[in-house]
């Protein structure tokens, strides 16, 4: 299910807003409504709600929606601001901050629905780029260029950043089958993000942390094969 923000100060244009949104939005979706700045960054900062997308008003009472969407994005970083005005001549100032759309309410009719189906659209591309994994009654979803390896102990596996290590009962095989094509088995008991290895040989790989990570002879070919692979990648950039 979407989690959907409205920030708008007038009280009737935001019914008006949100209803439109529930008659448009291509999944099912909670539509939470915010009066000003203050009320919206404070749900957000305290992680009482985490919106995947906002409707943003730009002129708000008190304060400005563009900062505020600044301010939200900080946070939430794939957040999908979509920003409601009036007035046009802030199209060009919208650009000073990340946004999917832009729509005078005037026309709101005609834009919102499509404003809706790309923001889902481009939070769809961006689910490529997670791991999302259940652990016991919790859940994490880790960026997978974060992810130095992911090691099978007996019946969990674990899943390895430079900053933290997350178990889950998911198979390695079963991972491997949601993550970029980036990631190989270098052992049966091992599945490696090939962009952080530095160095291989046929016995280990010293990932970018300095960690050693056993390579088998039946995984060597294919490791070897997606390392040099992902060393073309970064060259060409």
């Amino acid at each position: 299910m979407l989690t959907i923000a409205v920030c708008e100060d007038n009280p009737i244009a935001s019914r008006e807003i949100s209803q439109k949104i529930e008659q448009c939005s291509p999944m099912e979706a909670q539509v939470l409504s915010f009066s000003d700045a203050a009320d919206i960054l404070t749900a957000v900062r305290e992680q009482k709600v985490e919106p995947q997308i906002v409707f943003m008003d730009i002129e708000l009472r008190d304060s400005s929606g563009i900062q505020t969407a600044k301010d939200i994005t900080s946070v939430l970083p794939d957040c999908q601001i979509i920003y409601i005005t009036n007035y046009v001549d802030y199209a060009s100032q919208v650009y000073e901050s990340s946004h999917i759309y832009f729509i005078l309410k005037s026309q709101i009719d005609t834009y919102l629905p499509k404003a809706l189906h790309k923001a889902v659209a481009r939070l769809k591309e961006l689910e490529h780029f997670y791991l999302s994994i259940q652990f016991g009654k919790s859940s994490a979803r880790i960026p997978q260029k974060d992810i130095l390896y992911m090691e099978r102990v007996l019946r969990n596996t674990e899943i390895h950043t430079r900053d933290a290590s997350y178990k889950t009962t998911e198979k390695l095989h079963d991972l491997k089958d949601t993550v970029e094509n980036w990631f190989c088995f270098s052992h049966r008991s091992f599945l490696v993000n090939c962009r952080h290895i530095i160095t291989m040989n046929r016995q280990f790989c010293t990932l970018s942390d300095g960690t050693q990570i056993p390579v088998s002879r039946t995984y060597y070919k294919e490791l070897q094969q997606n390392f040099m692979s992902c060393m073309w990648e970064e060259d060409q950039k």
